[in-house]
């Protein structure tokens, strides 16, 4: 998650800020033990911590930043994979007011934590038949850019293309980019030692540059 005015990160965690932006990374993984390698695959596979569970963490996340005198409301959610996944999901069930699964209550009331979000931005995020939030109409706040691998080897992305435009048809503000060639996490600098993925810095830098034109910020140099 970002908030503008206060080093967002360009892409997933890169350390190139695309302006003056506080970035904070919210870590579902380790605090649950899911920081060794067959945890994070069964995430990863959404056998474990489903993108509406995690969901909770962003919601438990703006509240805390709320109580922040440093923050303003121009709050953006930027989320890869099943980050991208989560995302969307907590939009959605902050828009119906169900409360995500793994916690109790919402921790302050859904549509105002919904209202700090300025906007979302996801990369290649998983949009298959576990992902509910597209089942949602959403308002045309906030708008939510997708940016999607042509060659996506693990998750769908005609499935998010279709999810895209559903929401569309539901009347939200949706921006999808396709980019050609791009295969998953083709932002990512760290990976596990048995990945086929690959980093390909032209298309990070293609992604940051349409992230950072989606939220009207300055060009990085």
């Amino acid at each position: 998650m970002g908030v503008r005015h206060a080093a967002l990160p360009s892409v997933s965690g890169h350390a190139e800020a695309t302006a003056d932006v506080l970035g904070l990374i919210l870590d579902s993984h380790a605090p649950r033990g899911f920081d060794h390698l067959e945890s994070w695959r069964l995430v990863c596979a959404g056998q474990a911590l489903p993108g509406a569970e995690r969901a909770g963490d962003i919601a438990v996340a703006l509240d805390a930043l709320a109580e922040m005198e440093d923050v303003t409301d121009d709050v953006v959610l930027l989320g890869a994979s099943h980050g991208g996944w989560t995302a969307m999901e907590f939009v959605g069930l902050a828009l119906t007011g169900e409360v995500p699964p793994g916690l109790t209550q919402w921790p302050s009331e859904p549509d105002m934590l919904l209202a700090h979000v300025s906007a979302l931005v996801v990369l290649y995020p998983y949009c298959g038949a576990l992902n509910g939030a597209d089942a949602i109409s959403w308002p045309d706040r906030p708008p939510l850019l997708m940016i999607l691998a042509e060659n996506d080897s693990i998750v769908s992305t005609p499935n998010c293309l279709e999810a895209a435009a559903t929401l569309r048809q539901g009347g939200a503000s949706v921006t999808s980019v396709v980019l050609a060639g791009a295969d998953h996490g083709f932002d990512q600098r760290e990976r596990s030692v048995l990945s086929s993925l690959k980093l390909d810095a032209d298309l990070r830098d293609q992604a940051t540059r349409d992230i950072a034109d989606f939220l009207s910020l300055p060009a990085v140099q």
